[in-house]
Order: structure tokens, then sequence, then C-alpha cells
């Protein structure tokens, strides 16, 4: 029997993402993670979330319930909200660029499992253009549950140019003003550290 947690998952997906080349990998954590979700990959042009469990099993899949309203009701009641809010922006979207990645044993062997986020008529679990990405993630945030640690602010947010093989920074407030606008995410190479003896 093969043990593992929810990090095993983010680890093995996120170094497989490296090995297969991604653009950028943005794992995330606190509040920006609240509103968002576990990760952020980008390639090609096209954004998808990522949120990480450990198993794909109903206990699991819901902790998502208490990112929206009260935390009692399913988080895939608030799919309506989420549509609801689609129309008020006059877009038409089928792809939701939004999946699940869980912990699977798979013949004695540990693998990853995808699951759409949003299992829900046509839509599809799908990364999208930039655009299509910046609705959805102002439409989400709509509808989630605010943070109670408070808003997000300050500070850098590391990711993975796996074209490079380098870590990468990006201004917090930059990030979120991207992510907010539309505009394109431009990240820049971490200044090497000087250390006095």
């Amino acid at each position: 029997m093969i043990k593992w947690w929810e990090k095993t998952v983010e680890y093995l997906y996120l170094s497989g993402q490296i090995e297969k080349g991604f653009s950028m990998v943005l794992p995330f954590a606190g509040p920006l993670e609240r509103a968002l979700g576990d990760a952020l990959t980008i390639e090609a042009e096209t954004f998808e979330i990522i949120e990480f469990k450990r198993i794909k099993s109903d206990s699991c899949l819901d902790t998502e319930n208490k990112k929206y309203g009260d935390g009692k009701a399913h988080f895939t009641n608030y799919f309506d909200a989420l549509e609801a809010e689609l129309t008020k922006l006059r877009y038409s979207i089928t792809d939701l660029p939004h999946t699940f990645v869980c912990g699977a044993d798979i013949e004695n062997r540990f693998e990853l499992e995808y699951v759409p986020y949003w299992n829900r008529g046509s839509y599809h679990a799908y990364p999208v253009g930039p655009q299509e990405f910046h609705l959805y993630a102002k439409c989400l945030a709509a509808i989630r549950r605010p943070s109670q640690n408070g808003d997000v602010s300050g500070g850098l947010v590391v990711g993975i140019d796996t074209a490079e093989k380098r870590m990468v920074l990006m201004e917090l407030d930059q990030l979120l003003q991207a992510l907010r606008t539309g505009m394109e995410l431009v990240f820049k190479a971490p200044e090497p550290l000087s250390h006095k003896i």
C-alpha cells in the first residue's frame, strides 16, 4: 500500500510540468491561494488554475466548500453563480481553466489523476487565453468567500521558468494587477545574493 499527502501530489505535478517544459508554474499560498487556487500554470499564452488534493474522494474534494458562502453548501452549487457572473460580463466561455489534480494508487504505483473542477454540462476543464482567464478569475473571485487572513498585499511571487530552468520573481501587487486587468505577466530572474562573511 502506497501512502502520500497533498504536498506529494503538488510536488509530483510541479516537477512533471518542469520536465514537460511548461512556460511558467506558480504555486500559491495564503490569501492568493484562497482567492485563486493552489497553483497557476502558463503555457503558450494559456492559463490554468490547479487545485491539489491528496485523493479523488468526496471528503477531499469537499474541502473546497469552505471557499464559498457559509461553507456548508457543496461548492458545485455555486456554479450557477459563476455562470451568472460570466453572463453579467456578456461573455460566453466553454472551457473553464480550473482542474483538480489528485493522487491515485494505480496498480500499486503513485499516479496523478485529473478531474474537472466544475464538472457540469458542456463545459470542459481546459487552459484558456489571457482574456478568458482574466474574466474567469474575476468571476471566481466574485463568488468566493473572502479570505479571513485579509487581503493580499506586498511581497514577491516566486515562479518556475521551465524553459530557462530557473526561478523567477514578480512583485505580488504586479501579479494581482495583471490578473485583475488581463495585462501581460512579466517575470524577471532574481538578482544573485551576496553574502558577507
